[in-house]
């Protein structure tokens, strides 16, 4: 008996999955898939990956951006209501590079180092160094984080973000 249930349940679930491949509203044919927006990755380190600083010797990391067409767009708002609209929500994004030093690739370990960037794609150097204060805790760090940030209308997001495995030895 057990078995015919699980028979008619199957054969349901399979008449019920070709039934909506069949629906002219199916989600995946009208909603085309996303495509990222924007992307960040490290491109290089200085000193290289594994080696020794002092602590609050600086490190400096490179890091590629991204930005696709219409991320740094205005807001979705028809010309003619602009009058009616707060400048602040007419001002151009502002896009920031932020970067960290973190022992298990989530929580910051220092503050992080911000460039600000334009709105064209390129690369920045962001400097990360690891203080005093963490002197006896830490002897290396794990990770380096990387966010790309944008403001608009005094909202931060982030837009792009990575987490690259970095083995920099304090002494």
């Amino acid at each position: 008996m057990k078995s015919r249930v699980v028979v008619l349940l199957a054969s349901m679930a399979t008449l019920c999955a070709g039934c909506d491949k069949l629906s002219p509203v199916h989600p995946s044919s009208v909603v085309p898939p996303s495509q990222p927006r924007a992307s960040v990755r490290q491109m290089s380190t200085l000193p290289d990956d594994g080696a020794t600083l002092a602590y609050g010797q600086p490190g400096k990391v490179e890091i590629a951006y991204t930005l696709q067409g219409d991320i740094a767009s205005q807001p979705p708002i028809p010309r003619e209501d602009w009058t009616h609209v707060p400048p602040q929500y007419l001002a151009r994004p502002t896009y920031q590079m932020r970067s960290c030093l973190s022992l298990d690739g989530m929580t910051c370990i220092v503050s992080a180092s911000v460039s600000p960037i334009g709105g064209s794609d390129g690369t920045v150097w962001n400097t990360l160094a690891l203080s005093e204060t963490f002197r006896g805790r830490v002897d290396q760090t794990m990770f380096v984080v990387h966010q790309l940030t944008v403001t608009r209308s005094g909202v931060t997001d982030v837009v792009a973000r990575e987490v690259r495995s970095l083995h920099w030895h304090f002494r």
